[in-house]
């Protein structure tokens, strides 16, 4: 990160982890709920009590819990290894403590202020494989299939997203001229082409969206730093060769003829831009120093 490269997955990871919020409280009134259904509840705390005794304790003495109703508190250690469990009831305090958390368990017990619990428990069941990413950096690449490698790109646009349709048969398959035509005749519904700007530290990007082109280049702030603390967009956007504002504070889309949402775009606190297309379920964020597809 201190070399610029600050969208690789290990920065990408470590920033993910420092947003994870590991501590949750709950409060529950069941002053209308039956008593069949509450003392169900007390079996089922009973069962996990056996369950988890090595790690249990209770106060049914000193406590001074309010009536009908139940406090819960989670939270999970720094490293998310291990979590303290917390009851309060009208009849007793129970507490477990320092219960291991199995990696794949720990996305269910977090929040995360982007990613909901269903992603983030896909992400680690699939070895991050559910979102792939793609990433050209300040001077670093990065693949769908995480192959890292160090790139100067130059002023030619080289081609960092193209779209395929499922049936597009591969060459190796069909016959040489067979293949040929039919990779020439297939024109890309959406492609993200990327090259160096006035600087080779930082990029140029332009996304192609059927008809559409948006073209993005780093703005006068475009440096990391001094966007974040300034809160001002890091690049200039325009769309079909018109310039366009972009604010944090809104969430704008532009239209097609058929007047559907081919773009929808906002500016993070931190400047940096986030870019969708929800026709090709396509999301784009930039910087001015680096790009990411996913």
């Amino acid at each position: 990160m201190q070399e610029g490269n600050t969208l690789q997955y290990a920065c990408r990871n470590m920033t993910e982890q420092a947003n994870i919020l590991n501590q949750a409280k709950i409060s529950l009134q069941f002053d209308k709920i039956p008593e069949s259904i509450q003392n169900y509840t007390y079996k089922a705390y009973s069962f996990i009590r056996q369950l988890a005794y090595a790690y249990h304790s209770e106060d049914l003495v000193s406590n001074r819990n309010p009536s009908k109703q139940l406090n819960f508190e989670v939270k999970l250690s720094p490293k998310l290894r291990y979590v303290n469990v917390s009851l309060d009831a009208p009849l007793l305090s129970a507490q477990f403590n320092n219960i291991w958390v199995h990696p794949n368990v720990e996305p269910l017990l977090t929040v995360h202020p982007e990613y909901s619990t269903a992603e983030r428990f896909l992400q680690v069941a699939t070895q991050k494989q559910y979102l792939p990413t793609c990433v050209v950096d300040k001077n670093f690449a990065q693949t769908f299939d995480n192959n890292t490698y160090p790139v100067r790109l130059g002023k030619c646009w080289h081609v960092m997203f193209q779209e395929a349709p499922k049936n597009f048969e591969s060459r190796r398959h069909p016959s040489k001229s067979q293949s040929q035509s039919q990779y020439q005749n297939y024109q890309p519904q959406a492609s993200v082409l990327v090259r160096d700007s006035d600087s080779s530290e930082q990029k140029d990007v332009m996304i192609i969206l059927d008809n559409n082109v948006i073209y993005m280049r780093p703005s006068g702030s475009s440096s990391r730093s001094s966007s974040a603390q300034s809160n001002s967009p890091q690049a200039n956007i325009q769309i079909n060769g018109q310039q366009v504002s972009v604010s944090s504070k809104s969430f704008q889309k532009q239209y097609d003829s058929d007047n559907d949402a081919f773009v929808q775009y906002y500016a993070l606190p931190s400047g940096a831009l986030r870019i969708f297309a929800p026709q090709h379920d396509l999301e784009v964020q930039y910087d001015g120093t680096g790009v990411k597809v996913l």
